[in-house]
């Protein structure tokens, strides 16, 4: 039996919409925060934000390919939560539902607003690349107030979300799990770039915030 998501032309659309989504807050984003320095472009802050361009400057980066671990984790769990929920109909368990692509899919949004609001508290500061540059300090406005990295949080709800609204139990697991595996190395990294950059000013902040998840982790 084919999925709701395949057999019904609305839940198609809001699935597709929801896509539509992140791209549009990723980009939209982008642009409105690195706007505040007056030299920003709409077609820069698109290329960029689809990952086309890389932003070049005095910084220097200190990525260690944790860009792309991360991309191909989330692109790996996206192609096997699709098939597994495609292929494998006795593991939707019930979650092939209205309900649950309406809840899946606010979930997501939920995390996209997440995502948007973090890119745009840090302005020109945010990169796609873990990278340093002067005159950067701590943020500690907006969602970085009570979690350290609510870029990847909103990623994290957004992949969760999209994996629920596809129809099926096991496809939520596998991206939650591809989401954490390909942040945890990133997470780490730009720790420790900031922790080099900052000194005392981010270890404080550090005890101050949670990772991802308040009260949690």
């Amino acid at each position: 039996m084919d999925l709701l998501i395949q057999r019904d032309r609305v839940a198609h659309a809001v699935l597709i919409g929801t896509v539509v989504a992140a791209v549009g807050g990723e980009v939209a984003a982008t642009y409105l925060g690195q706007a505040r320095d007056g030299r920003r472009r709409i077609g820069g802050s698109v290329l960029e934000s689809l990952l086309l361009i890389r932003r070049r400057d005095d910084a220097e980066s200190e990525d260690r390919w944790t860009k792309q671990f991360l991309i191909g984790a989330l692109l790996a769990g996206l192609i096997g939560a699709y098939l597994l929920a495609e292929h494998v109909p006795s593991l939707r368990a019930g979650a092939d539902t209205w309900w649950t692509l309406g809840f899946g899919v606010a979930v997501a949004l939920a995390g996209i607003a997440l995502r948007s609001w973090a890119v745009w508290t840090l302005g020109r500061y945010f990169r796609r690349e873990v990278t340093i540059e002067a005159g950067q300090r701590v943020i500690r406005s907006g969602p970085y107030r009570r979690v350290r990295h609510p870029a990847y949080a909103g990623n994290l709800l957004t992949y969760v979300g999209i994996g629920l609204a596809l129809g099926s139990w096991v496809s939520l697991a596998i991206l939650l799990v591809a989401t954490v595996v390909g942040m945890l190395p990133r997470i780490r990294v730009e720790e420790q770039a900031l922790e080099r950059s900052f000194g005392q000013d981010y270890a404080d902040y550090r005890q101050a915030t949670a990772r991802l998840i308040p009260h949690v982790w």
